[in-house]
This record gives C-alpha cells, sequence and structure tokens, in this order.
C-alpha cells in the first residue's frame, strides 16, 4: 500500500513543480524530466531516454528510492525474535577417574554398553546422538585442521567420523534451543596399513615381534611394565578369549598411577614434561575360508594420542516431556590446561591392563570367525559385522583403521568409566558421584518469541513518511504558487492547441480535465489537413470528419509536413 500512495503523492508534486517552472520558463529537457519522473519506472527511463544525468536526476532517483523502501521497511518494521537466557547445564566429566583402574572390577554392564553400542543400527550409529540420547564427539581429524585454534564449524550433511559409539550424557536441558560448549577428549590412533603376517593354527594367535606378559601388566613396584617393550595380554580364542591382542611399549612413571589418581591430574600442574607418545600393537586373527582351524594373522603399530577438544553443541526440545535433539555444530582444540597429548588413558597401567584384557573379549567368544569388533573395524557396520567374517583388514587404509580401531577403544572406554544410570538418564539428570560431573553456560533461546523493531528498518520507515510527508506539503505550496490552468500531460491540451479546430474563448482558460470533460464526446484525428503550395500535404489534429488518414509513400514512410 505504501508505494502506491507513494506514488500518488510524488507523481502529483512532480506534476506541480513542472506545471509552476512551465508557468516563469524552463527548458524543455527539464520540463520533460519532471513530467517522465511520475513513478519509479518512469523515473529511471526518462532519464535514460534523455541522457540527462545530472543534480536534477539525481534527485529524482533519491526522492524515488523511497517508494520500495518505505514499502520494504514497513513489512519488516517487526520481526519476530526468539528470548535469549542464561541456564546451566550438566555433563559427564570424561577426565574423571574411571572403573577400569578399580581392582576386581565387573566389566559385565561395560562390556554389554559397548556390544550394545557396536551393534547400533548404521542409521543411529551415523546420527549426532547415541542410542541412549547422548551426544557423540566428532573426531577433530576427520573433517578439520587439528592444529587450528579457532573455531571450526560443522556444516549439515558433513561426512564425520565420532570418536566413539558412546556419546556424553548431558542434562538439564530446557524446552527451546540451547547453546553451549564441553570439554572432552578422546585416544587418537595413527597406524600403519594393516598387513599380513602369517598364519595362525587352532585359534593361537602368534606373537610376532611381541614380547607380550600373558599373566597381564601387574602394576607393582617390582614388576613395573618397562617402556620399550611390549606390554598386554595374549589372547587364545581357543581357550574361550578373544581373536586379536593390543600391547603397548610406553607407560607413566608408577609415582603418577593409582586408582585414585589414574587419569594424573596433578600432572597438569606440572612443567617441563617431554613424554615421548606410546606405541600400540595390533594383532588380528582372521580364519582361512578353506580352513576354519587356520586364520591369517594381521598387524600394525599405532601412535597414541590424547586430544583435547572444545566441542559447541546445539540443542532443541519442544517440551520437558520430549526428548532432547543435539549436536555438535563447531569444535576447536581445548584452550584448557591438560596433560601432554602424548599421556594417554592407554598410558596408566591399571586402565590399559583391563582394555588389553577385556576389549578382545568383549564381544564374545568366536572359534570359527572374527568376532564384532574386528568385522566393524572392517565393515564399520552393525549388519556386516554380525554377517561377515572371513575377509582380513589388509585392504583397510590406514587412515580408516586408525579411526576405527580408535572409535572401538573409547568407545570401551567410555561404557566402562560412564555409570549406566547416568548413561541412559537421557532426558532427565545426572546421577550417581556428583564431583564427575562438569556444568556449561547455555545460552537458552525460548520457542516463545516476541516483536522487535530493527533500527535500520525503522529509521528507513521513519525517512520514508518524512519524504512522503514533505512531498506532499510541496505539492500543495506549488499548486497554490501555480496561476495558470492544468495543461500539462493531458490529451485534451493537444486539441487546445490545435489550429485546425475551433473552439469557445473560454477552453484556452479550462484545465486540461475540465477540457477533457467538456469535449469527451467529440471524435477527433490526427492526419492529413490539407496542401501545401508545393503541394505537400500538412498534418495536424481536428476533427475526425475533417481529416484525412495518413497514407505511407511505398517505402513506408510518411511524406506529410507538419
Amino acid at each position: 500500500m505504501f508505494p502506491i500512495i507513494f506514488a500518488s503523492i510524488m507523481g502529483r508534486l512532480m506534476y506541480q513543480i513542472a506545471r509552476w517552472k512551465l508557468e516563469r520558463g524552463v527548458s524543455l529537457g527539464t520540463l520533460e524530466q519532471l513530467m517522465g519522473s511520475r513513478t519509479l519506472g518512469s523515473t529511471v527511463l526518462t532519464q535514460f531516454e534523455l541522457r540527462a544525468f545530472n543534480a536534477l536526476s539525481l534527485t529524482l532517483l533519491v526522492a524515488w528510492i523511497f517508494s520500495p523502501l518505505g514499502g520494504q521497511s514497513l513489512l519488516r518494521l517487526l520481526e519476530l525474535r526468539s528470548h535469549p537466557v542464561d541456564s546451566s547445564i550438566t555433563y559427564y566429566d570424561v577426565e574423571f577417574p574411571t572403573n577400569l583402574a578399580e581392582e576386581n572390577t565387573n566389566n559385565s554392564v561395560g562390556d554389554s554398553t559397548y556390544v550394545t553400542a557396536l551393534l547400533t543400527p548404521d542409521l543411529i550409529r551415523k546420527d549426532t546422538m547415541d542410542v541412549w540420547g547422548n551426544v557423540k564427539i566428532p573426531f577433530l581429524e576427520s573433517y578439520g585442521v587439528p592444529n587450528d585454534s579457532k573455531w571450526q564449524n560443522i556444516t549439515r550433511g558433513q561426512n564425520l567420523e565420532y570418536s566413539a559409539l558412546v556419546g556424553i550424557p548431558i542434562a538439564n536441558i530446557s524446552t527451546g534451543n540451547s547453546t553451549f560448549a564441553i570439554e572432552s577428549s578422546y585416544v587418537h590412533l595413527e597406524c600403519t596399513q594393516p598387513k599380513k603376517a602369517g598364519t595362525a593354527v587352532s585359534y593361537v594367535i602368534a606373537t610376532y615381534e611381541t614380547l607380550f606378559n600373558e599373566t597381564g601388566i601387574n602394576a607393582t613396584k617390582e614388576q613395573w611394565p618397562a617402556n620399550g617393550t611390549w606390554n598386554g595380554f595374549q589372547q587364545n580364542s581357543s581357550q574361550g578369549k578373544g581373536n586379536w591382542n593390543l600391547a603397548l611399549d610406553r607407560f607413566v612413571d608408577e609415582m603418577w598411577s593409582s586408582a585414585d589418581n589414574q587419569l594424573g591430574p596433578l600432572l597438569v600442574n606440572q612443567t617441563k614434561i617431554k613424554a615421548k607418545p606410546a606405541n600400540l600393537f595390533f594383532q588380528g586373527r582372521f580364519i582361512v575360508a578353506t580352513d576354519p582351524d587356520r586364520g591369517d594373522i594381521v598387524k600394525s603399530k599405532c601412535k597414541v594420542f590424547q586430544k583435547y577438544v572444545q566441542s559447541k553443541i546445539e540443542c532443541s526440545r519442544i517440551s520437558p516431556e520430549t526428548r532432547q535433539n543435539c549436536s555438535v555444530v563447531a569444535q576447536q582444540p581445548s584452550k584448557k590446561k591438560h596433560l601432554p597429548g602424548s599421556i594417554s588413558h592407554l598410558s596408566f597401567p591399571l586402565i590399559f591392563e583391563k582394555i588389553s584384557l577385556n576389549l578382545p573379549q568383549a564381544a564374545g567368544d568366536s572359534k570359527s570367525r572374527s568376532d564384532l569388533s574386528l568385522n566393524y573395524i572392517k565393515y564399520s557396520s552393525a549388519f556386516e559385522a554380525i554377517t561377515g567374517g572371513t575377509v582380513g583388514l589388509e585392504s583397510i587404509a590406514a587412515k580408516v583403521f586408525s579411526l576405527r580401531l580408535s572409535q572401538l577403544i573409547n568407545s570401551y572406554l567410555l561404557a566402562n568409566q560412564i555409570p549406566m544410570d547416568n548413561l541412559m538418564a537421557g532426558n532427565g539428570n545426572l546421577r550417581a558421584n556428583s564431583s564427575a560431573h562438569e556444568t556449561a553456560t547455555a545460552k537458552i533461546y525460548d520457542l516463545a518469541q516476541f516483536y522487535y523493531v530493527p533500527r535500520f528498518w525503522a529509521a528507513i520507515s521513519y525517512i520514508s513518511c518524512v519524504v512522503l510527508l514533505v512531498s506532499g506539503t510541496l505539492s500543495v505550496v506549488f499548486a497554490h504558487l501555480a496561476i495558470g490552468p492544468e495543461v500539462l500531460g493531458f490529451a485534451s491540451t493537444v486539441i487546445r492547441d490545435s489550429r485546425y479546430m475551433d473552439l469557445h474563448p473560454d477552453i484556452g482558460r479550462m484545465n486540461g480535465v475540465d477540457i477533457a470533460f467538456v469535449l469527451k464526446d467529440e471524435r477527433v484525428r490526427y492526419g492529413y489537413t490539407h496542401l501545401t503550395r508545393r503541394q505537400r500535404p500538412l498534418v495536424g489534429v481536428g476533427r475526425q470528419e475533417e481529416i484525412r488518414l495518413i497514407k505511407p509513400n511505398p517505402r513506408g514512410e510518411s511524406d506529410a509536413e507538419m
């Protein structure tokens, strides 16, 4: 509506200015500029047609630009915005000491959780949350630049690899849209290409290059694992154990490792700590299709790092009764103080002892086929993990093998670290040990919206209305300043000024619209009037019965004279 009103008032102003200037004398170009600027479109076209690029052109264009701007400003004068408020959310701190560090720990619950995550359908496995509704943390290395200290955004549909199949529990998510950041870490492996290293007989995995301590890692002062030698449990599927081995060659000093202080938080405040990354040795046995009693041995060596990241998370929740929907939208390396990246969760013997012993057996005994964990590394699919079993890992790229083995280790760590009532808290509150919980400030955008007036569009609306008001006022002023009749822009003006029509003397003092009203039934024509002395026809406007039709010459042009 605003552009229509604006065009009516501004167009009238252009007419009254042209009328006033005509009475006082004006160039034909200026008069045509004014009369041709009675709408926004005609204003632009007139300037180009007349090639008139002067101060008047600029003034006309600036004045008319407020027609669309004013209309848009009124449409955008009120916006619906969400109301942001600060709130606190609670999440599980993965740096809290794990149950794996305790002696005589029952790992059956953790093993069940691990297998459940391993058999999660592919649709959920690729989702941003695990099957229990916890947020999964992506590998920063899978999509971004690990050494970039800035936030790195995750675009929708981006191909991500998550650090674990188990997510981090987050509670106290309010209704609406929430944005917050949490701290977490994960084990990151850099492995060599898996290679075939021989064949094992009777379900025994040969030790090849390894010095496994078959009695396990004895973390005592007398038998503390020595750096530079492989330490881990020897697996033997014929004895109800797993089809693969894990061994590590470097651990923290015994003074930094205990059940109460397993992750070494005191090390955070220590300076000038130099530690080389540990090496993880992997051996896996894959059944030979032609001989179930034989298996190909595949090996790989990995450097072990602990990566600390800060993840920005967005959550939405419609009501307290519905499940929250969360996803990581950006990540950056953590800014807080942490242990050196070369010291990982696996660097603590009490933890790696349980990893080396229990992880290869977590999916159960399988004498005739590779187990679920190995098949997951090969296929990364729940269906293939169940049905596969005769294909080795030699064809897997080193990067893919590194990511998937890291996923298995991280998943097992989280499955045994996070209490089940916390893991399944889902939309509720985290329970059990409150010291394992961290809080973060969340920006909550309530789903209830309110009206907001943008300053920019409010200013444009105000200016447009002022221009409209001034235009209307000036139109009245120029209408009173002009004394003569309104003759510009009317077809009746052509009749009044025609020398081929006899009209009443009062017609010359009438406005164009009044002339049109009086002579509205008069039929007129533009055509031949009479011949000149050189027998050339003259053209003009007159009554229809007195004017002959114009006929073009053979070239399609009129040979008439005005």
